[in-house]
């Protein structure tokens, strides 16, 4: 009797442990490499001048403006990165992505210039695209 009660406790626990690794696994995050943004953001590509409403369009526009015109000292490593890196290299390497477009201020900044940019493009692309 000992000898089954400790053979099914063993079977439980290993099938306990099997489990356990594959979810971890099933779990992992996507690390974006440049290519799979690249593709991405191909996926998501919206032109602010297919906007109908002006007011809204120009809105679209000064998002799509300030985002380009980012200027910190991690937008800058991020540039000098891309300028440097291949297409199988992380996206977010040293998190200069993340720092540069995902930053609190710059997240709070478009949503208020444009809620249609941020909803439309910069949630789909900035942050859907690096795998948040």
């Amino acid at each position: 009797m000992n000898l089954k009660l400790w053979a099914i406790i063993s079977a439980i626990a290993l099938l306990g442990i099997g489990t356990t690794v594959l979810l971890q696994k099933s779990h992992k995050k996507h690390i974006a490499t440049i290519e799979d943004f690249k593709v991405c953001v191909m996926k998501n590509l919206f032109d602010c001048n297919q906007l109908k409403d002006e007011t809204e369009k120009k809105n679209c526009q000064s998002a799509d403006s300030y985002l380009s015109g980012l200027n910190s000292t991690a937008c800058s490593n991020f540039s000098t990165f891309m300028q440097q890196s291949s297409q199988d290299d992380e996206l977010n390497f040293n998190s200069y992505f993340q720092q540069c477009f995902l930053d609190q201020s710059v997240s709070q900044k478009v949503a208020t210039l444009s809620s249609f940019y941020f909803n439309k493009i910069y949630i789909p692309v900035y942050k859907k695209c690096l795998g948040f």
